[in-house]
């Protein structure tokens, strides 16, 4: 009823391809690259090895992303248990990351503990497991008697293997068992079965819940560090072993703590009450007498409780109290990223107090690559990234907060779905005023010395596409009242600008109207490439997302206080 391995499945890194299956692999290597990295992270997790072998370019795709990154870090436990229980398949790699990075129960809210349900691929806590309906999990022969399913039926609830192991202090050491969601069959068997709710109370039954679960650590995608699993309260757990001989009712609170995980914070909260833990501290070798001392416990800083208002408040705190911890760097997605873009903008960035986590995407941001700034607290965009209102919902479901444009325009931000969304936007007003009129002076005496043209007068453009009507410019070279043109910029331009287009074919009829004048001039958006330039553009980036970081006013910002900065009938003006 399992699933088998798949034929010449040799490990993780060798596979060896069928005949059948080359024409295909060529096919797909052969996609545009701008297409390539939103679909991959859709791909089961099965399948992401064998494409890693296809060839070099595939293995660059898939190692360059954000996701993958963090998966083969930090989550390798939970894609091994995949693996071993043959689900690998019903998980993406995008699935896989969502879960990574979660930290609570998705039952109930409260903290997980660092545990996830396989056959739901979601967290859970130790009461979730044990109780709830959705992570209930029966062998294959006990579903199998129980309803009397048929072959086709069981075959269709998706069967698999646990893990072996230890789940339970009373059960023994348990080996991998074909088991199958009894949820699901539930559902199949559309309730006909009355002692459905009597088998599921079952205790020997509930023992598979435990072994189609396994620890995944919970990465924090501000600080970058996996966290591994929760803490239990030891003298809790010392107290209901002490009182286990007791009746139920004497011992139930120590029962729920035991099942109880905690976070970091919820532990130091819950040694407040704790009325059992300071004393088995002393009393009890629940710490390891070595490590303690080597490593002596740091004093508790002394919090002065009075209500007296007139108390100093340089005494309310412990002179040994030790220094508060650095400020936690945050992750800037940057898209339409060049050569130039990564140099510039790591240098910028650490000369910052704080060095951010910068993470480069050479393709521009579209509502396919949106998902791929998933954890990112904020993305860095440039004039040919499209912001519609579903890309910002796209970026702000999955946990950005911020836009920063390393330009000066913002056409192309919509930024009453920003205000809405409570998105931070900020763009770089000005960056190059001097380069550009150089730029513009160099042009203008292209177009005078080296064009034979009729009198009329010369048209410069350094500024926006837009401001010039294409057609009206063509029917004014034609009829020679326009004695040259020069363009560094383009309305149309984000289809055609930043990316090469030798190997294609121009669509833009306009444009190649335009370059067969001799008087004519077209620049690909090249006015501000300076060093100068690039140097600001990266350093007033970073000072914006400095801004947001640190929670102050930024001077740059579109959007601020629920009100739109920037008038959308309007364009930037260069200082």
């Amino acid at each position: 009823m399992l699933p088998p391995v798949p034929r010449d499945y040799q490990s993780a890194t060798e596979y060896r391809f069928g005949e059948n299956q080359v024409n295909d692999i060529i096919h797909f290597a052969g996609c545009r690259r701008e297409g390539f990295p939103p679909c991959v992270i859709w791909f089961p997790q099965a399948s992401i090895p064998r494409l890693r072998q296809t060839n070099t370019g595939a293995r660059r795709v898939v190692d360059a992303l954000s996701q993958y990154q963090v998966v083969a870090s930090h989550g390798l436990i939970g894609l091994c248990a995949l693996l071993r229980t043959r689900l690998a398949a019903t998980v993406s790699l995008l699935d896989f990351h969502r879960v990574l990075c979660t930290e609570a129960c998705a039952l109930c809210g409260d903290f997980s503990g660092g545990i996830v349900s396989l056959p739901t691929w979601s967290r859970c806590c130790f009461r979730c497991l044990w109780a709830a309906p959705e992570t209930q999990i029966r062998s294959l022969g006990g579903v199998r008697k129980l309803f009397d399913f048929s072959k086709v039926q069981l075959a269709s609830l998706h069967p698999f293997k646990t893990l072996g192991g230890i789940c339970t202090r009373e059960a023994p050491p348990q080996s991998p068992r074909a088991v199958v969601s009894l949820h699901q069959a539930t559902l199949l068997a559309g309730q006909q079965k009355e002692d459905c709710s009597a088998y599921s109370d079952n205790w020997k039954g509930q023992k598979y819940n435990f072994l189609g679960a396994c620890e995944l650590p919970y990465y924090n995608r501000r600080t970058g560090e996996a966290e591994h699993g929760g803490i239990f309260c030891a003298g809790c757990e010392l107290a209901f072993e002490e009182r286990a001989d007791k009746t139920g009712d004497a011992a139930a609170w120590a029962v729920q703590a035991c099942d109880t995980m905690l976070s970091k914070e919820a532990f130091l909260e819950h040694f407040k009450w704790c009325k059992e833990l300071p004393v088995r501290c002393n009393t009890h070798s629940i710490f390891d007498r070595t490590t303690l001392d080597h490593n002596p416990p740091q004093p508790i800083p002394s919090v002065n409780t009075s209500t007296n208002t007139n108390t100093n408040p340089q005494n309310k705190l412990n002179p040994t109290q030790p220094n508060p911890p650095p400020p936690q760097k945050m992750n800037l997605a940057v898209f339409s990223a060049k050569p130039y873009d990564r140099d510039f903008l790591t240098l910028a960035n650490s000369t910052l107090p704080t060095h951010h986590t910068l993470t480069f995407h050479d393709f521009p941001l579209t509502a396919d690559t949106a998902p791929l700034a998933s954890g990112a607290d904020a993305v860095c965009v440039f004039v040919n990234d499209a912001l519609s209102a579903p890309v910002l919902q796209t970026l702000h479901a999955g946990g950005t907060r911020a836009i920063l444009l390393r330009c000066a325009g913002y056409n192309h931000v919509d930024l009453a779905e920003a205000e809405r969304l409570g998105l931070a936007v900020a763009n770089v007003p000005a960056y190059a005023p001097e380069a550009v009129a150089e730029f513009a002076a160099a042009l203008l005496q292209t177009l005078n010395r080296r064009t034979h043209r009729a009198r009329g007068p010369m048209l410069i453009n350094t500024s926006r596409g837009g401001l010039v009507r294409t057609e009206s410019v063509i029917a004014a070279l034609k009829s020679k009242h326009l004695g040259g043109l020069a363009l560094d910029v383009y309305e149309a331009e984000a289809a055609l600008f930043y990316q090469d287009h030798s190997a294609e074919i121009i669509q833009d009829d306009e444009l190649m109207r335009l370059m067969t004048f001799p008087n004519v001039v077209v620049c690909g958006h090249q006015a501000f490439f300076t060093e100068e330039a690039l140097t600001e553009i990266a350093e007033c980036t970073m000072r914006n997302l400095d801004d947001f970081y640190n929670r102050i006013p930024c001077k740059n910002a579109l959007v601020k206080e629920g009100h739109v900065l920037a008038r959308r009938e309007s364009l930037p003006v260069r200082i």
